[in-house]
């Protein structure tokens, strides 16, 4: 019940994330606003930003206080963006909606973390990576069907009632151990000054990163100085949380350990590539849905059930990369044959031709979701391998975090070059059309079949040229990626788990003194024998 509580609560997102790509042009062109890429760069944005402090909360208050948070908070954001009249209304409602997804996809893995041995945990890692995988596979057709046959607003709209499904089951079912002790004293032990300097300099990244190319120059002031001010100010909040936090959010012995920190540059990799590419499992379905869109004038519906192959490779590949690990132990292979489909589906992708029929476009997204679906479950032991039990779910926090602000620099870099590549390829009359600081893309895709047909061949040509550039430029980084495996190897894999965060009445619980959070933990190892382990 408690897995079934975790996985209803994770759908919530990626149904969300899923399907905001293939109604970006009808809610572009309803709300009267083409610049589109804030919709999803504030998503992305708040819940960067909030996902170390999700860790935090969650380390000091309990994981199901700040899970049921998380889905009120995810509920409230869908409601704004259901209601929204302006498009500064709904990017309101999807930061909003970016602060409850970020809680919500931190908490379901470091709850996972706490119940399953990490030598047990690749099956379940598995089965949740192929629930986002469903979820961000049917919510393409369902957000296409909403706007095509009733309204997009039903998009948003239908979160409601999932969301009050998700949190009655995770308030009756989701029975954890949690801290003890007054509110003050939980309060007294939040990482206050860390927090503040993760989430506004990740706020300020992120910022620069939608501004950039699209509503300013890369070089103007308005760009360089919040991406350098954000980029100095992650440097500075990582080495607080290594120097003087008392209750460091991000526990840098984590980062310190040279296998791990291989693994999360991996996991940074993986998510600019599936940014860049906008096909992530958790991010938006921006690029495919408008290359469909533009090259064949697609519908939302249509464009939506053309991403089913991708989804169909992510499927049985995380399962099996799971439980293959969880069987022999051994998860080097996994990664390896990970990195090598996902890039072997690029090359293929990259030589996709205008007329390239469908049906080598779906073989080519089933081996590109075969290396996604396999990273996805597997890349987390690199990280977990070397580290201590009690470690763990800080380390899970931290990897949620990397996953999500990564995906914000692939959108980034792969919009960039999308918009450079129309700037420079459309006819000047079309480009006229679209007002300065809106997106290129979102902008045109309604208004392409209404064009001529000399001057519509020109501009999918166009996209066709631009999007192709995209799609080199992540084969490069992809590439760049699989340099990781050189220095990754098998480590044992830990057959125990953190007991303070058992299932309520079957361990300890956390004291609330201010040494409890980074205490040893007491964990039994394979001999029988007893051992502590501190964060």
């Amino acid at each position: 019940m408690i897995f079934v509580s975790i996985s209803l609560s994770l759908i919530l997102t990626s149904i969300d994330l899923g399907g905001i790509g293939v109604i970006a042009p009808t809610i572009s062109s309803d709300l009267n606003g083409g610049d589109f890429t804030w919709v999803g760069s504030a998503y992305l944005l708040a819940s960067s930003a909030c996902l170390p402090l999700s860790g935090n909360l969650a380390h000091i208050f309990g994981r199901r206080p700040i899970l049921l948070a998380a889905i009120a908070i995810f509920a409230a954001g869908s409601l704004a963006c259901a209601l929204a009249k302006s498009m500064n209304i709904l990017i309101v409602g999807r930061a909003i909606q970016g602060i409850g997804g970020g809680g919500i996809q931190a908490l379901s893995f470091i709850i996972v973390s706490d119940l399953v041995s990490l030598s047990e945990r690749g099956l379940y890692n598995g089965i949740l990576s192929v629930v986002i995988a469903m979820g961000s596979g049917v919510a393409p057709f369902i957000a296409g069907s909403f706007a095509d046959h009733i309204s997009w607003r039903w998009f948003f709209w239908i979160n409601l009632p999932l969301c009050a499904v998700s949190f009655v089951w995770a308030a009756i079912f989701l029975n954890l151990n949690g801290p003890e002790g007054s509110l003050l004293a939980k309060l007294a032990n939040i990482d206050w000054l860390g927090n503040f300097l993760l989430t506004a300099s990740t706020s300020s990244t992120l910022i620069a990163l939608t501004w950039g190319g699209v509503r300013y120059a890369w070089m103007s002031y308005n760009v360089l100085v919040p991406l350098i001010v954000g980029v100095i100010g992650l440097l500075f909040a990582f080495w607080y949380e290594y120097k003087w936090a008392s209750q460091p959010t991000i526990p840098m012995s984590i980062l310190l350990n040279g296998h791990s920190f291989n693994g999360y540059l991996g996991t940074f990799v993986h998510g600019i590539v599936l940014g860049t590419f906008s096909l992530d499992i958790l991010a938006n379905h921006v690029a495919r849905p408008a290359w469909f869109q533009a090259i064949h004038e697609a519908t939302p519906t249509k464009s939506g059930l053309l991403l089913l192959p991708m989804v169909a490779g992510v499927l049985p590949c995380a399962i099996i990369g799971g439980v293959v690990v969880a069987r022999v132990g051994r998860y080097y292979i996994s990664n390896l044959v990970g990195w090598c489909c996902m890039l072997i589906g690029l090359g293929l992708l990259v030589s996709i031709k205008k007329e390239t029929h469908y049906y080598l476009i779906a073989i080519y997204e089933v081996i590109f979701g075969c290396g996604v679906g396999l990273l996805y479950a597997v890349i987390i032991f690199a990280v977990l391998a070397p580290l201590t039990v009690a470690q763990q779910a800080p380390a899970m926090a931290l990897l949620t975090f990397f996953r999500t602000f990564s995906q914000a620099w692939g959108i980034t870099i792969g919009g960039a070059v999308l918009q450079d590549g129309l700037r420079k390829r459309l006819p000047q009359g079309v480009m006229s059309k679209v007002p300065s600081g809106q997106s290129l893309a979102f902008a045109l895709i309604p208004h392409i079949p209404t064009l001529e047909a000399q001057v519509r061949e020109e501009v999918q040509m166009a996209f066709h040229q631009s999007m192709h550039r995209v799609w080199v430029v992540t084969l490069c980084i992809g590439s760049a990626g699989m340099l990781t495996m050189v220095f990754m190897r098998n480590l044992p894999l830990k057959t125990t788990t953190d007991e303070r965060w058992g299932i309520a009445g079957k361990g300890s619980t956390v004291e609330d003194d201010k040494s409890s959070l980074h205490s040893p933990s007491i964990v039994h190892t394979d001999d029988g024998s007893i051992r502590s382990e501190t964060v």
